[in-house]
């Protein structure tokens, strides 16, 4: 019996010196991280969680960088002792974003995010989640947007870590008055709230890890879009299809779209301006022609492509074609 507490006391002290090692190591590292960065300042870091947990902490954070500026009480990041390459941050109940035009101030019940890197060397990012809930967010008019829940999440899913997965959910996107008469002028209570669902593939030029982090971010050369579904009372949209960059790095491909009740959409572009005035009717003929052809003059099911540098919603020309890189 005393040699095995003496063997328990004595990988208590081991494991209690690594942990001291490694929050030592954590600290360094992340006041390096800011000091090297003049665009990064806190009042205190410091690293708590003795003995199983690093639990880094980071009070009155502040990013200044060109054109924005971001502030919070605090932020935090956790991780096991066992589990380093596995990160969980938290933001506080409050942070404000600073742009040329105003401040903007969030707000949000519940805001976490957590990373996992494959290999302690490469650091090869393996997956990612972002749970919040209860967000508002402030305009400097004063106008709030709120969003009742939003999940998001990333997983890589070949070999060489080129392509992932990535996926995001809105519910309750609820837009301030102002914004929602502007968008739906004269519309009732259905048009309160809106939902997101957004699943895609997304192909890169070089693996999502620190080797390639470290000498230029890595491009997006494909998104795939497994599954797209939005509603906002009672209209729908939906839709499936691949687009890719092109030699010179612009948009190739199509997205099949369809449009539930889309003359509540064809309304929408008109009152925010999407649409000119002048070409509205044109719009509006080629999309009843096409819902009629596709049988339900409600719905509008056509492609959104992208060719030769150019964007077309069936026939008709959008202008040109995103550039992807």
């Amino acid at each position: 019996m005393g040699r095995i507490a003496g063997i328990l006391v004595v990988l208590a002290i081991l494991w209690g010196g690594y942990w001291f090692v490694g929050s030592r190591a954590v600290l360094q590292g992340v006041e390096a991280a800011v000091a090297g960065d003049a665009r990064f300042t806190a009042t205190d870091i410091r690293v708590a969680g003795f003995p199983n947990r690093f639990d880094t902490t980071l009070e009155d954070p502040r990013f200044q960088g060109a054109g924005v500026a971001w502030a919070a009480p605090f932020f935090q990041s956790f991780a096991l002792t066992y589990k380093p390459t596995h990160l969980v941050f938290v933001w506080p109940e409050t942070q404000v974003v600073a742009f040329p035009g105003g401040v903007v101030e969030i707000a949000q019940e519940d805001l976490r995010a957590s990373v996992v890197f494959e290999g302690i060397s490469a650091l090869r990012l393996g997956r990612t989640t972002l749970v919040g809930d209860g967000l508002e967010v402030t305009a400097p008019t004063g106008d709030v947007t709120q969003i009742a829940a939003i999940r998001a999440a990333t997983r890589r899913v070949d070999e060489a870590g080129m392509r992932h997965d990535a996926a995001i959910e809105i519910d309750g996107l609820v837009l301030p008055e102002v914004a929602r008469e502007a968008v739906f002028p004269g519309r009732g209570p259905e048009f309160l709230a809106g939902t997101l669902r957004l699943d895609t593939t997304l192909g890169f030029s070089a693996p999502l890890e620190r080797a390639s982090l470290q000498a230029a971010a890595p491009l997006v050369t494909e998104i795939t879009v497994n599954s797209v579904d939005a509603a906002w009372g009672p209209m729908g949209l939906s839709g499936q299809g691949t687009i890719r960059s092109d030699a010179r790095g612009r948009a190739e491909g199509r997205l099949m779209l369809t449009f539930e009740n889309w003359p509540d959409w064809f309304e929408m572009a008109t009152a925010t301006g999407l649409l000119r005035p002048e070409t509205a009717p044109t719009w509006r003929n080629a999309a009843e022609t096409l819902a009629k052809a596709e049988g339900d003059p409600e719905d509008l099911t056509a492609p959104l492509i992208f060719q030769n540098g150019l964007m077309f919603f069936g026939p008709l020309p959008l202008g040109p074609a995103p550039r992807l890189r």
